[in-house]
């Protein structure tokens, strides 16, 4: 249970950081387009990460299978 907690924990710290320290650097160069525009390409370009991020939460937190028929006691 502390392992999801901590991996929430560094999930929420990276989607700051990318807040942060790449959004504004980011917009600067998309000026030319609307800003609406320049949001959706940086949001979509979130999207994979967060959901890596979850897949490799999920597979790291699932349950072991023991070798008896996939039974789990």
């Amino acid at each position: 249970m502390s392992k999801k907690i901590a991996y929430l924990f560094a999930a929420i710290a990276y989607g700051i950081f990318l807040i942060m320290y790449v959004k504004k650097p980011l917009l600067n160069l998309l000026a030319d387009l609307p800003e609406s525009i320049a949001h959706v390409l940086f949001f979509a370009g979130l999207v994979p990460v967060f959901i890596l991020l979850g897949i490799s939460a999920s597979i790291k937190t699932a349950p072991k299978q023991e070798k008896n028929g996939g039974r789990v006691d």
